[in-house]
C-alpha cells in the first residue's frame, strides 16, 4: 500500500511509462486528424475504429502512469 511519503516503483520506470503515454497521446491526435480527413469518404468506419482504439490506449496508458506513481493499492 502506497502512503503520502511513498516514492514511485522506480524512475525509470516512471519516465518509460511517461514516454509511452506521450507516444499514445500523439498516436491519437494523428488518429483524430484522420478521422476528420476521411468524414463522408470510404475510410470514415475505419479512421473512427482507429481512434476509438488511440483513445483507448491513451486510457490504458494513463491508468498504467498512476499505478506507477501510485502504486496498487488493492493488494
Amino acid at each position: 500500500m502506497s502512503g503520502p511519503t511513498s516514492t514511485p516503483r522506480s524512475t525509470l520506470e516512471r519516465a518509460a511509462s511517461v514516454q509511452r503515454l506521450k507516444a499514445a497521446v500523439s498516436a491519437r491526435r494523428q488518429a483524430r486528424e484522420e478521422r476528420e480527413s476521411t468524414k463522408g469518404k470510404s475510410g470514415e468506419i475505419q479512421a473512427a475504429a482507429s481512434l476509438q482504439a488511440a483513445n483507448d490506449e491513451v486510457s490504458a496508458r494513463r491508468r498504467w502512469l498512476t499505478w506507477v506513481v501510485d502504486g496498487d493499492d488493492r493488494r
